[in-house]
């Protein structure tokens, strides 16, 4: 699976910003280089401001990085949300 620092690369190259647009003033250029590489890890708030940067949520991160599948509970709390607008309520006991 990629770092989360080559899913914020993908994103930024889709949305065609530079590393400075998106990291300016929150780490430096090499850092950058580095963290988009996998090679560094950074701390959440300034992957928050990143996140800014990039006009992003980190549930879309979270998305994007699980390669747009839903995780486990997502699933699960999709799968129960279906059931109860049907009203099949045994479904639900499964």
């Amino acid at each position: 699976m990629a770092t989360i620092g080559e899913t914020i690369h993908q994103i930024r190259l889709t949305k065609g910003l530079t590393q400075q647009e998106v990291y300016s003033g929150i780490i430096s250029r090499s850092f950058a280089s580095r963290f988009e590489s996998g090679a560094n890890d950074i701390g959440a708030s300034k992957l928050f401001a990143i996140l800014d940067n990039l006009a992003i949520s980190a549930d879309e991160l979270r998305f994007i990085h699980q390669n747009y599948q839903l995780s486990p509970y997502e699933q699960a709390l999709a799968t129960i949300q279906q059931v109860y607008r049907a009203q099949n309520f045994p479904a639900m006991a499964d």
